[in-house]
């Protein structure tokens, strides 16, 4: 599920860049001179910028952080990440649903999310449940689990995802549970 998106715009200072932003690949219109040009040498590109309007943008403060992601090396950095992410998406949108469990450690065991589109899809799609296991394929060989439907158009939709600590049924058991909340 997703968009592409393209560079739009950079600003830097001193070479160091201190704002980018992406936009959806539709953003946008064609500049008329590039529509109308009768000497035209090969056939022109499909007109693909439909002025869609979604965009984001990353400013120095996130920027630096970013470049420091790939260095950080303990779970507990990335999980605190992760949920302070997941907070802040919620105090946006106060119809995300993130639910996750703790272990004797006080380490990230289990993790369950599903934005305001997907509770929406599995509203009107939800007669049908299926699971997507991608099986331990990520750095801390935790099991990822899609769950997801149908809708009249046949297309996928994603109704929640889930980080897990093994296939337990235990584990299923707390996912479907907080998947029905």
């Amino acid at each position: 599920m997703g968009f592409s998106v393209r560079k739009d715009d950079v600003k830097c200072v001193e070479d160091i860049v201190t704002m980018r932003r992406w936009v959806c690949s539709n953003e946008g219109f064609r500049r008329e001179i590039f529509i109308d040009m009768p000497e035209r040498q090969r056939r022109p590109r499909v007109v693909t910028r439909t002025g869609c309007q979604m965009a984001f943008r990353a400013g120095q403060t996130v920027l630096s952080q970013m470049q420091w992601l790939p260095k950080l090396e303990s779970m507990e950095t990335y999980a605190e990440g992760a949920l302070g992410y997941l907070d802040c998406a919620i105090r946006k949108d106060p119809h995300q649903f993130v639910d996750y469990q703790c272990d004797e450690e006080n380490r990230l065991s289990n993790l369950f999310w599903a934005d305001e589109y997907s509770r929406r899809d599995y509203t009107a799609f939800g007669e049908v449940l299926a699971f997507d296991t991608t099986y331990k394929t990520n750095k801390y060989n935790k099991p990822l689990i899609i769950l997801l439907g149908v809708n009249h158009h046949f297309g996928s939709c994603v109704f929640g995802l889930g980080l897990l600590l093994d296939e337990s049924v235990p584990t299923y058991c707390w996912m479907l549970t907080k998947f029905l909340k």
